[in-house]
């Protein structure tokens, strides 16, 4: 188990959020707008990976949230 270095919560895992372009479908219907989502696009920033408790961004990258829960060293 891991402990968060902003909160000191004892952490096992990490909220990531990883940026993506999301394509829908609009339609008008009823005079309401209407979308669909149809797809995700990946984009190429890495995300922001936070603690599960206190909701602060801990890293930027993978390899650094590897190690923070323990894992290999960046």
């Amino acid at each position: 188990m891991s402990t968060c270095p902003k909160c000191g919560a004892d952490i096992d895992h990490l909220k990531h959020y990883s940026p993506v372009e999301e394509v829908f479908i609009f339609r008008v219907e009823n005079g309401e707008a209407d979308y669909e989502s149809v797809d995700f696009l990946p984009l190429l920033q890495e995300g922001d990976w936070e603690c599960p408790v206190c909701n602060v961004v801990l890293t930027h990258d993978e390899q650094s949230a590897i190690a923070l829960l323990g894992g290999n060293k960046p």
